[in-house]
């Protein structure tokens, strides 16, 4: 086994199908002998394409075996692979950048402090924006 250890980043739908192609490669023996971390990170929790690249890792995975967690070498699926997602929520309170970063708590003095620097680096409808869109 090398001391190689890959990270795949999928971001968003195209994210997502380049991870179903990676996963394709990965089926038919390109990367021998790895360990690859794979991470998904979508806001849509519904996206068609994140469920199926995930789904296409969760089944290389059983076909690999989950006996064998190590990388192997001269075969097909050879790679070890890894799944992890990241799906932020953005409902409730944090449905918009005031909200996830706390802008409207604390004292007065703080929430004033907070809107001087958020307005410094944010317009005012890009502090306002609904994440959940």
């Amino acid at each position: 086994m090398s001391d190689d250890r890959l990270f795949v980043i999928g971001v968003g739908g195209t994210g997502m199908r380049c991870i179903e192609a990676f996963t394709h490669l990965c089926a038919m023996g390109m990367f021998d002998d790895k360990d690859i971390a794979i991470l998904s990170v979508d806001t849509d929790t519904n996206n068609g394409n994140k469920a199926r690249s995930e789904q296409l890792v969760d089944r290389y995975v059983r076909i690999k075996g989950t006996d064998s967690s190590q990388p192997t070498s001269k075969t097909f699926f050879s790679a070890n692979l890894r799944m992890y997602r990241f799906c932020p929520e953005y409902s409730g309170d944090r449905k918009d950048f005031r909200g996830i970063v706390g802008l409207l708590k604390g004292n007065e003095q703080t929430r004033t402090r907070n809107q001087d620097l958020a307005d410094l680096l944010f317009d005012p409808d890009v502090q306002a924006f609904n994440l959940s869109h």
